[in-house]
């Protein structure tokens, strides 16, 4: 799971909300506390250290406020002092490249964000090329 969060995340996937939403669907049907709290620890073992700012701030922007606060009380001080301020800047620049704007609309609450189409023939073709 690590290595496609990676993934998506790396290949500025447009799709990324989906997926997130996808698996969180997923995780309620198949998958015990106990088991996602152990995905969960085994992807930040392995996660790109580089690239958890971008999640973090996807997160923060597209996530429950709640589990924002239960995941930040479980990191080491610098970062639950820092993330807060860089990742949603670091969400806010991406969002601008894949969407156009900093602030998408949210999956959560409405539809499915849809990123400009020469964006996404460029993300299918890199996607592709692997």
């Amino acid at each position: 799971m690590a290595e496609h969060a990676n993934e998506v995340i790396a290949d500025d996937n447009a799709g990324t909300l989906l997926a997130i939403e996808s698996i969180k669907q997923l995780k309620a049907r198949y998958v015990t506390a106990a088991e996602w709290e152990q995905m969960g620890q085994h992807a930040m073992n392995t996660f790109q250290k580089r690239l958890l700012p971008l999640a973090f701030g996807m997160l923060m922007y597209e996530g429950d406020p709640a589990v924002t606060r239960r995941t930040l009380a479980n990191v080491p001080l610098p970062a639950r002092l820092l993330m807060p301020i860089i990742a949603p800047r670091a969400f806010g620049r991406r969002a601008r490249r894949v969407y156009g704007t900093a602030t998408p609309p949210k999956i959560t609450r409405s539809q499915t964000p849809q990123p400009r189409a020469s964006r996404m023939r460029h993300l299918m073709r890199k996607h592709h090329a692997r």
